[in-house]
């Protein structure tokens, strides 16, 4: 995906962040209102809480995953699970270098220095 104009960037940044981070987030509230899954007689609540967590981790292995193509380390997605940073600072920031990938702009890692060769502008 080729975008040069700053604002389609923009846009396609954020499409990626509702995808990744919003949509497993909002997911991931809704289990609580599924008749299916309500306690009944006293059954314990762990099966809406196990799948509500499940859907709210998606972004970490994704993020690792695109991580590693922007100049990160794949242990790097685990800084979504840090509150507001990952998925306001961190998460954007991924996902701005993945939609600019081949207009690199950032430098590279020290492991990928000897590896990367420099992409005309």
């Amino acid at each position: 995906m080729r975008l040069t104009n700053r604002t389609a960037r923009a846009c396609a940044t954020f499409g990626l962040w509702i995808l990744c981070c919003g949509l497993p987030n909002f997911l991931g509230s809704k289990v609580y209102d599924i008749p299916a899954l309500e306690p009944v007689d006293g059954r314990e609540v762990w099966m809406q809480d196990l799948i509500s967590i499940s859907l709210r981790l998606i972004p970490v292995p994704v993020l690792a995953i695109l991580a590693r193509r922007v100049s990160y380390r794949a242990r790097d997605g685990l800084m979504y699970l840090i509150p507001i940073y990952g998925a306001l600072v961190f998460a954007p920031t991924v996902f701005w270098r993945v939609v600019h990938l081949p207009l690199r702009d950032w430098p590279p890692r020290p492991e990928e220095a000897r590896t990367h060769s420099a992409t005309p502008r």
